[in-house]
């Protein structure tokens, strides 16, 4: 997903696009299900975000069971229902983390519980390069 986030007023257009099972891509933007995580700060419609006021919000595509979110939060300090990544070790201490996340398989069994997962990541620490970028699975 890609875009800049508009001033409150304005309109920008983000895009989507699908990295096939046979490595090839597609632009997805008029097929994925757009949301705001707050949508007094922002809306989102078919990949066209428009600034409501001055705030935070996250913008999400979703396409075939595969949501990718503008932004996380750092774990622990996340607002309630965003999701979170934390990574710390010799010189990776953050005071400000911005980053992204897509998720590309998740299965639950009927109780709820995760029976398969996989994502992968992209954390910005302060800023500052490089980025921290990985891949989390459980259950493969």
């Amino acid at each position: 997903m890609t875009g800049t986030a508009p001033a409150v007023g304005a309109t920008a257009q983000f895009t989507a696009t699908a990295t096939l099972s046979d490595s090839s891509s597609r632009p997805v933007t008029t097929e994925a299900t757009w949301t705001s995580s707050n949508t007094a700060v922002a809306t989102a419609d078919g990949g066209v975000v428009k600034g409501v006021s001055a705030g935070q919000a996250d913008i999400s595509a979703a396409y075939q069971n595969v949501m990718i979110r503008s932004s996380t939060g750092r774990y622990g300090l996340q607002a309630p229902a965003v999701p979170g990544l934390s990574f710390s070790g010799d010189g990776r201490g953050c005071n400000t983390v911005s980053g992204q996340f897509t998720i590309t398989d998740a299965v639950f069994g009927t109780d709820g519980s995760v029976q398969r997962f996989a994502a992968s990541f992209e954390q910005h620490c302060d800023g500052a390069g490089p980025a921290l970028r990985g891949n989390v699975s459980v259950g493969r």
